[in-house]
């Protein structure tokens, strides 16, 4: 009874091979195996315990396996036997061993062992950390999976439609949610297992803050602008300088001027952490303080002498002094204290950055000369009198000493003959009784003023040089001459100059001419307003035009907007702008055109005219060109028998206006002209050839 057969099923969870002692079944713990047992050959199931009948052996490493372990059912109808069984974890590598013995009922005696092994191999043990990530990070999964022997290879399902192959993949999550992410470990031999867990994304805060540079003794004020989906945040501020704030919203104070970089850290109640860093600049305050007397004389420039301190960084200064509204930017402005008393001087100190300071000092000043020399007419050659004009105040007494060109005078105000002209150093020095004192000095120029006087051309037109003509007198001497020529041109020391005005239009400039004594003393001023035009243009063209009894000419200049004179060569003039003139007789005549510009600026050009009144015996007509019929009733023809080569052919009215012009294409002996619609009356036909000879002939239209 041979040919038993153990058949694995088709769901068996390993993996089925030969079955014999050299190429066991591999197969794993903690799943269930079945194998069908099929009937010996020429047996059936139906016939068991009639004609055959077997027994079941199940060995573990070569020992009886365990009860627990299988469950054999023998045949049944025509159901085959099978063997179920489970292993555990403790039979890994063991040996399992099913003995299926047949024997024959018949009595012959006869009987057959069929016998199948199986080998217990390892299984995977999946197993990863990383269950939970930040919206911004990246989650880096650690691999855990173990197996008792063997290699392992790995698939990952990140729950997401993505998936990794790697042993330890990092993974970053589009989307905030939860992600069943599943691994799947197979070993070497095919077995695997697979764990499946939500990966929750958490998230993220969104950091950022705003603040405002200030100077080194403001605080900081640093606005939180964080923000996260969801969950409450929490704050960590390092501000560069070592300190350090839990605060929503901070703020510090820098000790030192300089640059600091500010770093907030936002972490979630999930642990998720961003930051963002920016620096802050803490810019150093000034120490405004400058130096000066508690006391002095006014009338006498006073310095001040700044000693602003500051770490770095320039800056600006603004003083006001306590008199009046003067103000001054200087680093150490001067200032004359005119009125006496008690004056707050105010400097007040600007950054670069705009940091501010300020400070406020008390100068006492005690009535002192205030010195402003000033003289009377020094040009006339008359006495001239001195003032200092300084303000005694009530009660106190002054002492004056001024030297005039070597003259040592105690008046307030002295009076000087000057025998000489010339330049003359004056000076005073004036000292009250309170002891404050001052002096003063200046030049007087002394001469004989001139009166200064020019005229002008009529005419004075752009690119042609203007002359001027000056006309300054003075009692002794020779003057200086400064000419303003009111385009920006200044001439120095010349009588009269050569000047050329570039104006491309008519303009008016004013000419300043000032006259002095040889010293620059005694200056004079005389001005005239002169209009400089533009020569025109005098280009013109000549046109031959029709008129009655012909010889007609039409004449056009280039420039219309000016003052026209025509000499027609014939002795006759004209003044219009674009005049028709008629000659009365042949010949060649020069025409003569001269343009005149409201400013009086001109031009002439010359043209040479021929006149030749061409009659009905020219050429053309002796060639035998006519016009027919005539009287027409508009339509008529042109005979040209000689097959002359006709350039054109006009037909004008009685004043000249040309109704009708014809360019022939060709030469023929006859030309058709209809006219149909033309007024009656008498028009003129001009037939020009091709050589420039013309014919003129009259003709009637009529019904």
């Amino acid at each position: 009874p041979y040919g038993a057969e153990f058949i694995p099923t088709a769901d068996f969870p390993g993996f089925p091979r030969d079955g014999n002692r050299f190429n066991q079944d591999f197969i794993t713990y903690n799943k269930t195996y079945r194998y069908n047992i099929s009937a010996p050959s020429l047996y059936s199931n139906n016939r068991f315990n009639l004609d055959w009948t077997a027994d079941f052996t199940a060995l573990l490493d070569g020992a009886p396996m365990p009860a627990s372990k299988f469950t054999y059912t023998g045949p049944s109808g025509s159901n085959n036997a099978f063997v179920v069984f489970n292993l555990l974890e403790d039979d890994l590598n063991k040996e399992v061993q099913f003995r299926f013995n047949v024997t024959d009922l018949s009595g012959n005696g006869c009987d057959s062992t069929t016998v199948r092994y199986a080998v217990v191999m390892p299984t995977p043990k999946p197993e990863y950390d990383g269950f939970s990530v930040c919206e911004v990070d990246e989650l880096q999964f650690v691999n855990k999976s173990t197996i008792a022997s063997g290699l392992l290879s790995y698939r990952w399902d990140f729950g997401d439609g993505t998936g990794s192959t790697l042993f330890e993949p990092k993974k970053k999550f589009a989307t905030l949610g939860s992600y069943p992410v599943k691994l799947v470990a197979r070993s070497n031999i095919g077995f695997a297992d697979s764990i499946t867990v939500n990966v929750v994304v958490n998230p993220s805060p969104i950091v950022d803050f705003t603040f405002t540079n200030q100077c080194g003794n403001l605080p900081v004020n640093f606005t939180n602008l964080s923000s996260i989906g969801s969950g409450n945040i929490s704050y960590f501020w390092e501000f560069g300088d070592g300190q350090t704030s839990e605060d929503v919203n901070a703020n510090v104070i820098y000790n030192t001027p300089g640059q600091y970089l500010v770093t907030l850290t936002a972490e979630s109640e999930a642990g998720c952490i961003n930051s963002v860093s920016k620096t802050s600049f803490s810019y150093p305050a000034p120490i405004a303080d400058f130096n000066v007397p508690t006391t002095v004389c006014g009338g006498t420039e006073l310095t001040f002498n700044n000693a602003t301190t500051i770490a770095f960084s320039n800056w600006g200064n603004e003083w006001s002094f306590g008199e009046g509204t003067a103000r001054s930017f200087d680093k150490n402005p001067s200032f004359l204290y005119k009125e006496f008393g008690d004056k707050q001087v105010k400097m007040k100190v600007t950054t670069q950055f705009g940091c501010v300071d300020s400070i406020v000092k008390t100068i006492t000043v005690n009535p002192g000369p205030a010195i402003q020399i000033t003289h009377s007419d020094v040009c006339s050659q008359t006495p001239v009198r001195f003032a200092s004009n300084v303000f005694v105040p009530e009660g106190m007494t002054a002492n004056y000493v001024w030297n005039i060109d070597g003259q040592i005078l105690g008046a307030a105000n002295p009076v000087v003959n000057f025998p000489t002209v010339g330049n003359k150093n004056v000076s005073v020095q004036i000292t009250y009784a309170n002891g404050c004192t001052n002096s003063a000095s200046t030049v007087v120029k002394t001469g004989y003023k001139p009166s200064a006087s020019f005229s002008t051309p009529d005419v004075v037109c752009a690119g042609q040089p203007i002359s001027l003509a000056n006309n300054t007198t003075i009692a002794f001497g020779t003057p200086k001459h400064t000419w303003h020529m009111g385009d920006g041109a200044v001439y120095s020391g010349v009588l009269s100059p050569n000047h050329t005005y570039a104006n491309t239009e008519a303009t008016q400039y004013t000419i300043t001419l000032v006259s002095s004594a040889s010293n620059d003393a005694c200056p004079d001023t005389a001005s005239m307003d002169v209009r400089v035009g533009v020569v025109p243009s005098c280009e013109f063209a000549v046109n031959e035009t029709y008129v009655p009894g012909h010889r007609g000419f039409t004449f056009e200049p280039t420039q219309s907007d000016a003052m026209h004179t025509w000499y027609f060569g014939d002795g006759r003039t004209s003044n219009a702008t674009n005049p028709t003139y008629q000659y009365q007789r042949d010949g060649k005549f020069t025409v003569k055109l001269v343009v005149r510009t409201p400013e009086g600026c001109m031009c002439e050009s010359t043209q040479s005219v021929a006149v030749a009144n061409l009659n009905l015996n020219d050429v053309l007509a002796q060639s035998g060109v006519e016009v027919y019929p005539n009287p027409s009733n508009g339509n008529f023809f042109i005979a040209n028998p000689a097959s002359v080569e006709i350039a054109q052919i006009k037909v004008l009215n009685t004043v000249g206006a040309v109704i009708a012009h014809v360019v022939p294409s060709q030469v023929l002996t006859q030309y058709e002209m209809n006219l149909n619609g033309i007024a009656h009356g008498v028009y003129l036909v001009q037939i020009q050839a091709a050589n420039g000879s013309t014919t003129v002939q009259r003709i009637i239209v009529a019904d």
